[in-house]
């Protein structure tokens, strides 16, 4: 009997420390999310706002990367084309 409350005592004692700290940071941190809740709404809002700017932003450059005439191009400069176009329009003039 003695045996089974030294095995309890030794990894029960460690485990409720654990779980008391993990729950004590829990609740500091929901009492910090709730003091920011109430004080700064107007600075959520402006987050919120720059967060859609920055979604259309990368979704303009998404469909700027995606884009079949700039994947042309790309290939276009790999292949060296371009270079030799431009030498040949400098030689032109």
């Amino acid at each position: 009997m003695v045996d089974i409350i030294a095995i309890i005592m030794v990894f029960g004692v460690p485990l409720s420390i654990i779980f008391s700290i993990t729950y004590l940071r829990t609740k500091s941190m929901q009492l910090k999310a709730k003091a920011l809740n109430l004080e700064n709404p107007s600075m959520i809002n402006h987050l919120k706002e720059e967060n859609q700017e920055l979604r259309s932003r990368i979704e303009n450059l998404e469909m700027i990367m995606s884009d079949s005439d700039l994947l042309k191009l790309k290939n276009f400069i790999e292949q060296g084309q371009l270079k030799e176009q431009a030498q040949n329009f400098k030689e032109s003039y």
